[in-house]
């Protein structure tokens, strides 16, 4: 298996997410800054201060990009948060997943079903599927043919292979955290469905 450094890689495209929108992409890259702008999904510039009208003292929820809102294309975007955080002096950038991220999580962690490492094959999944960065720099990316050499079966293999699971799970808890936020928000606006709920302590 080969890698490519993502730096020489910049127009290739992962295919989980060539079915986003590219600006969405793109924007997906920059970096973030504020406890607001680390939270949200990437917005434009029409974007609210992140204070409600109460007061100043009063910080709003984090909201999703205002273009969830948009007739159809808005879908891509109602549930898409990302995150930055530091963790023993590196710097990580975590996003949401989509239900077919989701999906290709199941398919990693089968290979380990009814075995004592099915937990930590889900958890290492999870954050394999999620990251986006690590100190600014992509994970290495599939530069062969071979149609099951994708973006996520390369950094499952990478992170399984190279990071310790002190990593793996202080990167996994920042996605709970993150996959909470998008509860609260959606809570918010009324539109928390049954399993969220369900779920929620």
């Amino acid at each position: 298996m080969q890698f490519a450094d993502a730096e020489d890689q910049d127009d290739l495209l992962p295919p989980e997410e060539a079915f986003l929108p590219s600006d969405f992409i793109e924007q997906m890259d920059e970096p973030t800054t504020g406890p607001e702008a680390s939270s949200t999904a990437p917005s434009n510039e029409g974007t609210t201060s992140g204070l409600t009208s109460g007061g100043d003292d009063e910080v709003a929820p984090p909201e999703f990009d205002p273009r969830h809102r948009e007739e159809f294309e808005g879908l891509l975007y109602l549930g898409a948060l990302t995150h930055e955080f530091p963790w023993a002096g590196h710097r990580f950038k975590i996003r949401t997943l989509t239900s077919g991220e989701m999906l290709e999580v199941g398919l990693a962690q089968r290979q380990y079903r009814d075995s004592i490492g099915e937990s930590r094959a889900y958890v290492t999944a999870m954050v394999a599927a999620c990251i986006v960065t690590v100190d600014g720099k992509h994970l290495p990316r599939p530069i062969s043919n071979d149609i099951g050499d994708t973006e996520f079966a390369n950094k499952f293999v990478y992170i399984r292979e190279s990071w310790f699971p002190w990593v793996v799970d202080a990167v996994y808890q920042e996605y709970m955290k993150l996959e909470a936020r998008v509860v609260e928000i959606l809570d918010a606006m009324g539109k928390v469905p049954p399993s969220a709920r369900s779920t929620r302590g």
